[in-house]
């Protein structure tokens, strides 16, 4: 996946009407609280003496601001935290999202939108180490895979 990793290519349709419901949503299961989600948190800190981590946090995001932006229902804010740049149409609706940063945990972030989006919405990314991979929506849920660019014989 490399370090860093950026988009190669979007197709995402998020209705701004939806965004209070898609806040509401990651209000409802948590999705900032740490005691219920430390596992898909991969920033955190280790105390000599203790098992796993004694705190836990998104990677790069800062946990007040996430609160803060899902509590507004700021959808837009909330992929910022996460290094997303977000492309709106003139309704606000999100068209689009580029990523072109250090790899964190956007991962953690996609999954838990994924029963507001739409099949076949996808993300395509390449890591510094020139990987290819791709997040994609099915049923609900989130799904990942790898690629590979093929040129045919000369």
């Amino acid at each position: 996946m490399g370090y860093y990793t950026n988009t190669v290519e979007s197709l995402i349709s998020i209705p701004k009407a939806g965004f209070p419901a898609i806040c509401k949503h990651l209000r409802d299961i948590r999705f900032d609280d740490p005691s219920v989600n430390a596992k898909m948190m991969s920033g955190g800190s280790y105390e000599p003496g203790h098992e796993g981590k004694t705190a836990a946090w998104y990677s790069w995001v800062d946990t007040k601001e996430l609160t803060q932006k899902m509590q507004e229902d700021d959808l837009l804010g909330v992929f910022v935290l996460f290094g997303f740049e977000p492309s709106e149409d003139q309704s606000g609706n999100i068209i689009g999202l580029s990523y072109n940063t250090k790899s964190g945990d956007e991962e953690a972030l996609l999954k838990a939108i994924a029963p507001f989006m739409e099949d076949g919405n996808y993300l395509w990314f390449q890591g510094e180490d020139a990987t290819h991979y791709r997040f994609h929506w099915r049923n609900q849920e989130l799904h990942y895979s790898e690629g590979r660019i093929q040129f045919p014989p000369m």
